[in-house]
């Protein structure tokens, strides 16, 4: 029985292989967007729930809420690891 040839081009693998470096001012800029666009639905979303008097869509802002949340987290990582 013969072996499939596996291809060499996966073999230079870190031991870091799932971060994600965020290298330039662009998506930085982007990543602050990101938080603007979540944080300003979780507001819009929130409100409308409580007009509307829905449950639904104030427990959908307070996922809007944790995504803007991470988003935040993800973005203070970028400044301390850009800062040392």
């Amino acid at each position: 029985m013969t072996r499939p040839v596996v291809s060499d081009h996966n073999k230079e693998m870190t031991d870091d292989c799932c971060s994600i470096e965020v290298e330039s001012k662009e998506q930085a800029r982007v990543l602050w967007m990101v938080l603007g666009i979540n944080a300003a639905m979780f507001v819009a979303e929130f409100i409308a729930g409580v007009i509307a008097q829905s449950t639904g869509l104030i427990a959908d802002s307070l996922d809007m809420l944790a995504d803007a949340a991470a988003v935040a987290a993800a973005a203070a990582f970028w400044a301390v690891n850009r800062a040392s």
